[in-house]
């Protein structure tokens, strides 16, 4: 029999090159020249990535992620795009301000004056606490003190929770005299129970003798506070 024409031949070779070429697009993988690739656990990365996802190596280069981490580069985010919620630390922010008024003072113990009890923010466990005070009194003694001529001390701190800040004091001359002290503490809380509650307060006190109330003795305690979970 004789040979089948050249055109015959040629074109056989074509088809047969064409089913080749359609067998291999149709194993390749969907990610060929894409510079990215599966990792067979539910993960994707760049070829260069250069980490270990699962071993929590970030690498230096290229990216990789999975269904629990994911390493990148910068990362860029519209304002916004993060709620507080979504953090692992959320911040709740608060302030307090209490005041009172023509108190009396007691010498050598502690008047709880200017007091504010606070809720813990549902979800939080932590907090940071700045917290100021101030006590003005009025020292109505004539006599005692000490001198005898009724001069003495006032004595102020101020406390949120359990943390008692340092005592400040002040003299003061009797007969009317006149004075105020200033306080503050800085303080780190742990442990709160979410829906419990929280005091900050100021207190002062007297060195030698009593006071008795006057119009005029005013107290504050001022806080910002950063609640923490």
């Amino acid at each position: 029999m004789a040979a089948l024409p050249e055109p015959y031949r040629t074109l056989s070779a074509t088809i047969e090159e064409i089913r080749r070429v359609q067998k291999g697009l149709i194993n390749r993988s969907p990610f060929a020249f894409t510079g990215m690739h599966t990792t067979g656990h539910n993960g994707m990365e760049s070829d260069d990535f250069d980490g270990d996802l699962d071993a929590g190596d970030a690498g230096t280069k290229g990216w990789s992620l999975n269904s629990a981490r994911a390493a990148i580069g910068e990362l860029f985010l519209r304002p916004g795009s993060i709620t507080n919620d979504s953090l692992l630390q959320p911040v709740v922010p608060g302030v307090v301000n209490a005041v009172d008024t023509a108190f009396a003072l007691v010498a050598a113990s502690w008047t709880t004056l200017a007091t504010q009890n606070v809720t813990v923010p549902a979800g939080c466990t932590q907090l940071l606490a700045h917290v100021t005070g101030m006590v003005f009194v009025v020292d109505p003694n004539t006599t005692g003190g000490s001198n005898g001529a009724g001069a003495d001390v006032v004595q102020a701190r101020v406390c949120v929770g359990a943390t008692n800040g340092l005592t400040a004091g002040v003299s003061i001359s009797g007969s009317n005299g006149q004075t105020s002290v200033s306080c503050s503490v800085a303080a780190l809380l742990t442990g709160l129970t979410p829906g419990g509650t929280v005091t900050v307060k100021t207190q002062g006190a007297t060195g030698y003798q009593n006071f008795a109330s006057n119009g005029a003795n005013q107290a504050n305690a001022s806080a910002t506070l950063v609640w923490l979970r």
